[in-house]
């Protein structure tokens, strides 16, 4: 859709190949892992995280986990965002870490919320060679 409204107001051309980086984010992961949706014992599911510099082995298991997953949900929206952007990742959050129980929650604890953020930074060059600690 938001390539659909640029190109009709002239902002990009029609099947114009985009340099900027995008990130594809499903939200509300926590209650496909919940639903079994996510097996447990995949990369999403683990504590391991970006360290002292953005780990891209960690962020190429995960964006192929959730390309896969993206790709089986809605393929004709995959194909589009794979063809028109050079650069694209795909990655699941959850904002509390949980699904709520009658409008409240057990905890909140977000999940992976960092990680497009991270990725886009690393993208346009702030974070490469970088050794900071990071969120």
């Amino acid at each position: 859709r938001v390539l659909t409204e640029l190109e009709g107001g002239h902002v990009i051309h029609t099947n114009e190949i985009l340099k900027t980086p995008v990130a594809v984010v499903l939200t509300k992961c926590d209650v496909l892992r919940d639903y079994g949706f996510i097996q447990p014992n995949r990369l999403w599911c683990t504590a391991r995280r970006h360290i002292g510099r953005f780990d891209e082995t960690l962020h190429e298991d995960m964006t192929g986990m959730w390309a896969e997953f993206f790709q089986r949900l809605y393929p004709a929206a995959y194909s589009n965002i794979i063809n028109r952007f050079q650069r694209c990742s795909f990655f699941g959050v959850s904002s509390t870490g949980c699904a709520s129980r009658n409008s409240s929650f057990r905890f909140v604890a977000p999940f992976r919320v960092e990680d497009p953020l991270l990725w886009l930074l690393y993208q346009v060059g702030v974070l490469q060679g970088k050794q900071e600690v990071m969120a």
